[in-house]
């Protein structure tokens, strides 16, 4: 069986916040403030991009490129949307890309890091990975597991946060 190919997205304005959540998931957003609606039509024309965004005009085009109307203002709910609309795995590729400039990571080197992290953060993690993008070190620190907490509460509904600590 063939996995169906991830779609990429553009995110306007509205939903930076749930583009940098979507780059948590591992999955591939470009975002860009500064892009009006044609920009964002372009560049989704161009790389064959999903254009997210909550601007009920620009969602209710007809035409290429594709488009997804967010309808809530909560990124949590945003998340769920997304995830939903296009049958994302939450969890398959998870903490895999840079959620500030969207380039995936790679792992690094523990030498890498070691003038590049607090001494702390190199004496008490294991594995590190960068950024080849905006060349940040990234560690899975106490904001990481926040993170995997509240995503394992929205997309595992059996999941009780009372027993995890660490």
């Amino acid at each position: 069986m063939v996995e169906a190919e991830t779609p990429r997205f553009v995110a306007d304005v509205m939903v930076g916040r749930l583009a940098r959540w979507l780059r948590v998931l591992g999955v591939d957003v470009l975002f860009d403030p500064c892009l009006d609606d044609r920009g964002l039509l372009a560049i989704a024309r161009r790389d064959q991009r999903v254009v997210l965004t909550r601007d009920v005009p620009l969602a209710s085009a007809t035409g290429e490129p594709q488009r997804l109307l967010i309808e809530s203002d909560d990124f949590r709910e945003q998340l769920l949307q997304v995830v939903g609309a296009y049958h994302l795995d939450p969890f398959k590729r998870l903490f895999s890309r840079c959620i500030d400039c969207n380039s995936p990571l790679q792992p690094a080197l523990r030498e890498e890091a070691r003038h590049r992290v607090p001494p702390y953060v190199f004496s008490t993690q294991a594995g590190f990975q960068r950024c080849p993008g905006c060349d940040k070190i990234l560690w899975g620190g106490t904001h990481r597991d926040h993170m995997h907490r509240l995503l394992r509460r929205l997309f595992v509904p059996q999941y009780h946060d009372v027993t995890t600590s660490r």
